[in-house]
């Protein structure tokens, strides 16, 4: 079983819908996971930036949070409000196994 990572986090509802039912329909595994920060860590963390390539503003944030369609059923959501050692944390939790065995 192959697996991929698709970034479809701040698509329509359609859109996971969408994915799911085409993983489904190859016969593919699929684990829908998403990343959810609050918004006050996400603003801090784009105005601490130094050096990195991401074109994120608070902006785009904002837009982003203005669709976001916060997914229902299959999904996990995994915080990303902690350190990198926190999330890591997390990801090394039981839910998350087979993320770890598949990419990490």
């Amino acid at each position: 079983v192959q697996t991929c990572a698709l970034p479809i986090s701040f698509q329509s509802r359609e859109a996971q819908l969408l994915v799911a039912g085409l993983a489904d329909i190859r016969g593919a595994e699929c684990h829908c996971i998403w990343c959810h920060c609050r918004t006050e860590i996400a603003l801090e963390r784009i105005r601490n930036r130094t050096g990195d390539p991401s074109d994120a503003t608070e902006e785009i944030r904002a837009r982003q949070e203005a669709i976001a369609s916060f997914p229902t059923g299959q999904w996990q959501v995994l915080s990303t409000d902690g350190t990198r050692e926190e999330v890591a944390a997390s990801i090394s939790s039981k839910r998350f196994e087979w993320l770890r065995r598949n990419h990490f």
